[in-house]
Formats: structure tokens, sequence, C-alpha cells
């Protein structure tokens, strides 16, 4: 028996260097359990990041797929309609109401100009009071 521990002491002693020192296996079992990494959890459906903002000004019915696009990535969109024709931007408007129904995304008309659409992760709350009202008490004070 002593002739076998000395054998695995002569091979300890050749293939093992003193740097090469054998760790505690609790310590890292505590790191492990503590670092919030490697914890199993529910990951996010999409990662979160601050809602970003389109605003366009279509001139073109050929513009409104840019701002389909904007909105299938889950951006908010301010479509602004004054200078396009209103053949135009019934078209547009047209064409955003249905990709907006594709997409179970929300579509309001802030004035005859102004279009906001919302991608559904983004709740939009309005107030009791008519936009229109406030807009055009607006305009008569200037």
């Amino acid at each position: 028996m002593t002739f076998l521990k000395e054998k695995l002491e002569w091979f300890r002693n050749q293939f093992i260097d003193e740097s090469d020192e054998f760790y505690d296996e609790t310590i890292d079992e505590k790191f492990q359990e503590n670092n919030p990494r490697l914890q199993v959890g529910a990951l996010p459906a999409r990662t979160i990041r601050p809602h970003e903002l389109l605003i366009a000004k279509p001139n073109y019915y050929s513009d409104a797929k840019a701002i389909v696009n904007a909105l299938h990535n889950g951006m908010v969109v301010i479509v602004l309609l004054k200078d396009v024709e209103k053949v135009t931007a019934a078209r547009i408007v047209d064409f955003i109401g249905g990709a907006v129904y594709l997409l179970n995304a929300s579509m309001q008309l802030l004035n005859e100009e102004i279009l906001l659409v919302t991608p559904p992760s983004v709740s939009l709350i309005t107030d009791d009071l008519n936009p229109d009202d406030g807009i055009s008490r607006w305009r008569n004070t200037l």
C-alpha cells in the first residue's frame, strides 16, 4: 500500500504544478446562485426599449408603405397631411387604416391634417374633451 502512495505522490509531483491548486466548489456554487444572469426566469417577449417616434410628411400615395413599415417595426407615427391633396390624403389614411386593423394597432385623427398611429404595444389614453374644441378656440385667439 505504501508503494502505491509513493507512486501516486511521484505522479502528482510530476504532472501537477503547485499553481494548479484545486479550488473549493462551494464558492462557485454560491456565486452562481447569487448571479442574476444565471438565474432562470421569464424573458420579455421583445426587447424593452424606448419607443421611437416618426413624423411622416407623405407627398404621394406610395409613401404610405414606409409609414406602415415603421408601424410594423413598433414605432409611433405622426402623419402630417397638410400639403397633400385631399383625394391622396384619403387614400393614404385608408391604406394606413387597413394596416392598423391587421396589426391590431390604433389610429386617431388629431385634426384634419394630423394623424396619430400607434403600435399595439403603446396604449393611447385620451381625455373627455373634444380635441377639436380646444384647437379651434386656440386658433381663434391668435
